[in-house]
């Protein structure tokens, strides 16, 4: 199976701050790194047998670390490039100490090989942290070290409930392409499991046991690169893995394109309630294994990406029990999910108080003729080569400023030349997620032929990469 594809880092020095330990509890080796004043857990990982969840770890496996809480950063309206940093792993520590701070952490660590998802063995494995990558704007961060000769790496999100900072680890053995961040889209449990069993087996009366959520579940769109209601882009894959929640604000009598099926047990007959992210959430069916939620962000024009809680409460007819778990998300305006260059497209035109697109690339989509004066916010598709080489993909982009150019308009004798000066503003064009804007132009000739005037297109807007493509459609700024 092919590794797992990322930059080369190369191996970090040591900060005269930090000394490495190892300690065992029960049967399994643990490797820290020791900071002036806490300590900071780096793995307590093994393979297993059997794709169950996996127990929560020990007490003494839990990050302990000053400074301030900072939950999975959102992204502004401005949409900032999207950059991965290379960061070594003292750098990554320390990110940790300041989305933590100094409130109370749980840990919650889940062991991945080949997509599977493990029980904690009790082998005697020491993983050891040579390198990180982290995504400022986003809050991603990602440490990759090996136990013993294998590759691992470690998915890091955090989320703080109440006064518990929750630190989400999900470690990949083994990770490749296609099967690193599958637990991204997978609920987190945040119960005290083992607390509960102990709570249950020590009451004299029965103890109802609360909902358990096995997985979520969702709709597949290959047009906005969704999976199952996972984010899976072939161009542009910063957020993949993470389930999608959308926004269906901006534009009226929008549906939402991916609703939530949560499955499980233990949600009784009853319709109880849901949350995520502190907001009730409608749900359209409810049984005692599935429930289907409009998981919606509601806020216009808003794309996020973020750990939140997502909370089930059964009825009090089966219980009245409340299960609570923490999801990672990644926004979608209207299906086009954020980093993409549909996503970028919508959200600009919102910026400038217009109606996004109905949908990406095809309804409402007008010919570029001779007709077409350019106008701020219209938005601009192209035919562009994809990413692998072999066929074409659409790119889109939105007109952000527009000038009729004085000195490259002109009439000569029965020739009139019309030129407008364009910026566009683009997303993901080189499938890397990074927002840009560039210059290109839109130019007419009109010239008398037999005493009748005829108009044609000169030059049309021009894509930045992939060979300068002329754009021959266009969506209004009005509709």
């Amino acid at each position: 199976m092919a590794q797992m594809t990322r930059s080369t880092h190369p191996p970090s020095s040591r900060n005269p701050a930090f000394a490495s330990t190892a300690f065992a509890v029960g049967a399994i080796t643990i490797a820290t790194t020791r900071i002036v004043g806490s300590a900071l857990l780096l793995a307590a990982v093994a393979a297993g047998a059997g794709p169950t969840y996996a127990e929560p770890v020990p007490p003494t496996a839990i990050i302990q670390t000053p400074t301030v809480i900072q939950v999975v950063a959102s992204p502004d309206k401005a949409e900032t490039p999207v950059t991965i940093q290379q960061i070594t792993v003292a750098q990554a520590n320390e990110i940790v100490r300041n989305r933590v701070g100094d409130l109370a952490v749980e840990e919650r660590v889940r062991v991945f090989r080949h997509g599977v998802q493990f029980d904690l063995d009790p082998a005697t494995l020491t993983v050891i942290r040579d390198a990180a990558d982290s995504e400022a704007q986003t809050g991603m961060l990602v440490y990759y070290g090996k136990i013993g000769s294998t590759e691992v790496a470690e998915d890091l999100r955090f989320m703080l409930h109440g006064d518990l900072a929750y630190v989400l680890r999900d470690i990949y053995i083994d990770p490749t392409d296609e099967t690193v961040f599958v637990g991204r889209s997978i609920p987190s449990p945040l119960d005290a499991k083992r607390g509960f069993e102990f709570a249950k087996r020590a009451a004299a009366v029965t103890v109802v046991s609360p909902p358990a959520i096995t997985g979520i579940s969702g709709a597949t769109s290959v047009d906005s690169g969704v999976v199952d209601g996972v984010s899976r882009q072939p161009c542009g894959p910063a957020f993949d893995g993470l389930r999608v929640r959308n926004n269906i604000s901006a534009r009226p009598g929008a549906a939402n394109a991916f609703p939530w099926e949560i499955n499980g047990s233990g949600f009784g007959a009853t319709a109880g309630t849901v949350k995520f992210d502190g907001r009730t959430v409608q749900t359209t069916k409810w049984t005692n294994t599935t429930i289907n939620a409009n998981v919606v962000d509601p806020t216009p024009g808003a794309t996020t990406t973020k750990t939140a809680l997502l909370e089930v409460t059964t009825a009090p007819a089966a219980g009245g029990k409340t299960a609570l778990y923490a999801v990672s998300v990644v926004g979608a305006t209207l299906s086009r999910v954020w980093g993409q260059c549909t996503a970028h497209a919508e959200l600009a035109r919102i910026e400038m108080g217009l109606l996004p697109s109905p949908d990406g690339y095809k309804t409402g989509y007008i010919a570029l003729d001779k007709s077409y004066t350019p106008v701020k916010g219209d938005q601009y598709k192209w035919t562009l080569p994809n990413k692998s080489g072999t066929g074409t993909s659409p790119h889109t982009g939105v007109l952000k400023a527009v000038t009729k150019s004085a000195a490259l308009s002109y009439t000569t004798g029965t020739t009139k030349v019309e030129t407008w000066l364009l910026t566009i503003t683009q997303r993901n064009a080189l499938c890397t997620n990074v927002v840009n804007e560039y210059p290109t132009t839109f130019q007419k000739k009109t010239e008398s032929k037999y005493g009748i005037a005829v108009t044609t297109v000169t030059a049309y807007p021009k894509s930045q990469y992939n060979g300068q493509q002329n754009a021959t459609f266009y969506y209004p700024y009005n509709k």
